[in-house]
């Protein structure tokens, strides 16, 4: 099993702190190795320490800077004084150079350029200065992993003397990759790797406090009391079933039910831990709709027709009964991105796990240390309009979030006449004859160029290219949407914003606004 480490930052020594620390199995080896790097190619091959040309009798000072040959040879022909002659020429092949002159040249003075003519080096950017340097070796050099707990990682970016170097200040990104052994089908003595940190996996059913009949507006809460157990919130489901009937009680035979229709059934979801609130969702069925049809692709779908999701129609049941099993990550952000285990705590709204004596002692000394948890994950909001004016542009402001979020993605619907009403299908949505959008966080602009849509002459490549980009953007997977574009255009017009590259200069407890500038035909 192979993990990629990505640092950044804009100094020659790129640091990651890990809590929890990061564990290695006792038994297994693990090698490390460096497998890419990106920055701009400003790093100055001349500095204070190498910038002094001596000739005959006279020294001159070459200014710091990033220099090829060619550069540094013609600096100093406009410097050097007739009758001397000097023309200093590479060759790339053999990484040296060929000096001509009339005039004797030392290269033993203090600070003298002569080192750097000499090619000595490990790591030579192939690019212009001012370029950007990417490097990916095609054969990662690996080295052995002497630890078995990551608490942190450390890289200093050197030269060939040793010394670091100056990047001036511009953004560094250095990715490593830890695997196990790199030439496993040479290691014929290794011994098999028996996965038996896990012991025990098993669901099990908790019910509501109340378990009769519920109705509109009351709260369910479903606690996990037991404080010794380890729970897997994303694997965790949710399991309806019931009747359907009409108002004299008699089967409902003819019902159609909507994608996604038992999600609408809730107008919030909460998931607590130690009575605070970690994540919710508003408006559930809606939420939930919007972001299924960005996420899940295909064969996704299928397994999840389990949980009533039939994105491309609506489903007529086979009888008035039904029952099925929502995984929560359908609902959830929380339970979508955070795929840890949950230790000795109070839940509220989980499979449990069981682990092995070696990694009972191990999660029981973090315990007994406090060590504080780390939940990170990626919340769904809901912000709702109620009308348009009827004009063909609209402002709307939106005040988000403070501090250290900020929206990464943005997803507009339109629906009408459709909310609350029984006989509406409030899984599908409206175009509105969108023609623009634009959104500004922060004053920033997504996305860069207008859109120029028009539905009814089918001009929407543009926003359907950004419907199928959400997976790769989100998941880092592949591009797998759902819909055709036809579907697209009749089922979901939605429009996504990927906002995931910004500029972090906000300061710490500023509000964070985006503001939408709708354009449509009335």
């Amino acid at each position: 099993m192979s993990l990629t480490f990505s640092l950044t930052g804009n100094s020659s020594t790129l640091t990651t702190d890990f809590n929890p620390p990061i564990y290695l199995e006792e038994n297994s080896d693990y090698v490390i190795g460096l497998s890419n790097f990106e920055t701009l190619n400003v790093i100055p091959n001349i500095d204070e320490k190498n910038n002094k040309f001596t000739y005959g009798n006279i020294t001159t000072t070459i200014p710091v800077g990033a220099y090829e040959i060619n550069d540094l040879n013609n600096f100093i022909q406009k410097v050097i004084h007739k009758p001397a002659v000097i023309n200093i020429i590479a060759n790339r092949n053999t990484s040296t150079v060929k000096i001509e002159t009339n005039v004797n040249i030392d290269f033993t003075s203090e600070n003298s350029i002569g080192r750097l003519l000499g090619f000595e080096k490990r790591f030579f950017p192939t690019v212009a200065p001012g370029y950007k340097i990417v490097e990916s070796p095609l054969n990662i050099l690996y080295f052995p992993v002497s630890v078995k707990t990551i608490n942190s990682i450390t890289i200093n970016i050197v030269d060939q003397d040793g010394n670091l170097v100056n990047f001036r200040k511009e953004t560094i990104t250095s990715v490593i990759r830890r695997t196990t052994h790199i030439m496993d089908i040479l290691n014929v003595t290794q011994q098999p790797l028996i996965d038996n940190p896990i012991i025990d996996f098993e669901y099990h059913n908790y019910q509501p406090f109340v378990t009769a009949k519920f109705d509109y507006n009351d709260e369910i809460r479903i606690p996990i009391q037991e404080l010794d157990a380890y729970t897997v919130p994303s694997e965790s489901l949710l399991y309806l079933e019931g009747n359907l009937t009409k108002d004299d009680g008699t089967p409902a035979t003819k019902l159609k039910l909507i994608n996604n229709a038992f999600s609408f059934l809730f107008r919030e979801i909460r998931y607590e831990i130690n009575g605070i609130v970690i994540d919710s969702t508003r408006n559930v069925g809606l939420t939930s709709t919007l972001k299924g049809y960005l996420s899940f692709n295909e064969s996704e779908s299928t397994k999840l027709q389990n949980a009533g999701w039939f994105p491309k129609d609506s489903t007529i049941p086979d009888s008035s009964k039904f029952n099925v099993c929502i995984p929560l990550k359908m609902l959830m952000g929380f339970f979508e991105d955070y795929k840890k285990i949950i230790l000795n705590m109070k839940q509220e709204c989980l499979p449990h796990v069981s682990v092995g004596i070696p990694q009972q002692l191990a999660l029981t000394k973090i315990l007994d240390k406090n060590v504080e948890t780390l939940l990170q994950f990626r919340s769904w909001e809901l912000v709702e309009f109620s009308s348009l004016s009827q004009t063909t542009r609209h402002t709307w402001p939106v005040k988000t979030t403070t501090k250290l979020e900020t929206p990464r993605h943005v997803v507009l619907a339109f629906q009408i006449n459709r909310k609350n009403k029984v006989t509406s299908n409030m899984s599908t949505f409206d175009n509105c004859n969108l023609t623009n959008i634009r959104v500004f966080l922060n004053s920033e602009r997504y996305p860069y160029n207008d859109l120029f849509l028009d539905f009814k002459d089918n001009k929407y490549a543009t926003l359907y290219e950004m419907f199928s980009n959400f997976r790769h953007s989100y998941y880092e997977t592949g591009n797998e949407p759902i819909f055709t574009p036809k579907e697209f255009k009749s089922i979901s017009p939605i429009t996504h914003i990927d906002c995931s590259r910004q500029k972090e200069t906000i300061p710490s407890g500023s509000a964070k606004i985006f503001q939408m500038i709708l354009q449509h035909i009335v």
